[in-house]
């Protein structure tokens, strides 16, 4: 693939950038869906311990390739603590269902973007069923009171960046297999 696919492999990384900005934004304008201070701060505690995971695992620190499954083992402890304590306070504010959605869309996005440039069959249907779940939710319960909220331009901003990412993956990913450049695995 080396220096043919040279530009096709920049571009591929640029749609894995704006993916990571819209993640990014996402997680943030949940603050805005809430509007409550602590409900926000255990969505945004677990989404981090996720997304620091995920990179670790995306820079390829020896530290966690070596020690994974004790890696991940604490990290699933520490995520399913978190939702523990932060479920009994969601259910008194009457969040529950919102929370639990939004909170598998974000962690479904995040392992989403890890596989986004993966050569792997498997991976990448992941990362595609990440993608739809992710739209889906944000379509049906972020969308509208982002929009209320924020305004539309904002409101729009994450799902805007997702979609424009994955859409320069995919097509550069397609080029590239036309062009005989890629093939999975």
């Amino acid at each position: 693939m080396g220096v043919l696919a040279k530009r096709e492999i920049y571009i591929r990384f640029l749609g894995l950038l704006l993916f990571f900005l819209g993640l990014i934004f996402s997680v943030v304008s949940d603050f805005f869906l809430f509007q409550d201070k602590l409900i926000f701060n255990f969505l945004l505690i677990i989404n981090l311990v996720i997304l620091s995971f995920i990179l670790c695992l995306k820079l390829e620190l020896n530290l966690i390739r070596e020690n994974f499954l004790a890696s991940f083992i604490l990290i699933c402890l520490i995520v399913i603590t978190l939702f523990i304590v932060s479920f009994d306070y969601v259910i008194r504010k009457i969040f529950y269902v919102e929370y639990i959605f939004i909170l598998c869309s974000n962690i479904l996005i995040i392992v989403s973007w890890h596989y986004s440039i993966s050569y792997y069959k498997k991976k990448k249907l992941i990362f595609l069923f990440g993608f739809i779940i992710y739209v889906l939710v944000t379509f049906f319960l972020r969308l509208g009171k982002l929009i209320y909220q924020i305004g539309l331009i904002i409101g729009l901003l994450p799902l805007i960046l997702i979609i424009s990412g994955v859409t320069v993956i995919l097509v550069i990913e397609i080029r590239m297999m036309r062009r005989g450049l890629l093939k999975f695995v």
